[in-house]
């Protein structure tokens, strides 16, 4: 029983965790989306995005931060681009190499998805290969 009770909080933080990550992109999307709709459509500069959607309501600071793995946050990452609802650009996704399960993405149209790393791979590289300097 002691080994199982030992076990039980790394099982649990496996099954939790990548359930609170998808529910943070999908607050950073939506109000991504919504900060871009009352700023003309323009979302916020990639190095100021996080302060200016707490400073303006949108997300707690935090919750632009990873759950909690062995000890550690990390920052989501934000892709500016211009506004849509292009269901196959990424605008925000947690650190690759920090999910064993893939990466948690959030795509323009508001979808959220646990990606392998592999497909992951191809879609950042695609979308940022077609890049308008």
């Amino acid at each position: 029983m002691t080994l199982v009770w030992g076990l039980w909080p790394d099982r649990k933080d496996h099954v939790t965790r990548p359930l609170r990550s998808e529910t943070r992109v999908r607050i950073l999307v939506a109000s991504l989306q919504l900060y871009a709709e009352s700023n003309q459509n323009t979302y916020p500069p990639a190095d100021e995005w996080v302060s200016l959607l707490s400073s303006n309501g949108y997300i707690a600071e935090d919750e632009a931060f990873s759950p909690r793995q062995n000890g550690k946050e990390e920052p989501y990452t934000f892709l500016p681009a211009r506004y849509d609802q292009d269901k196959s650009r990424v605008i925000v996704y947690g650190k690759p190499n920090r999910g064993e399960q893939g990466v948690m993405v959030g795509f323009a149209n508001h979808h959220v998805e646990l990606l392998s790393h592999d497909e992951f791979e191809r879609l950042l590289t695609e979308q940022t290969s077609n890049r308008v300097p």
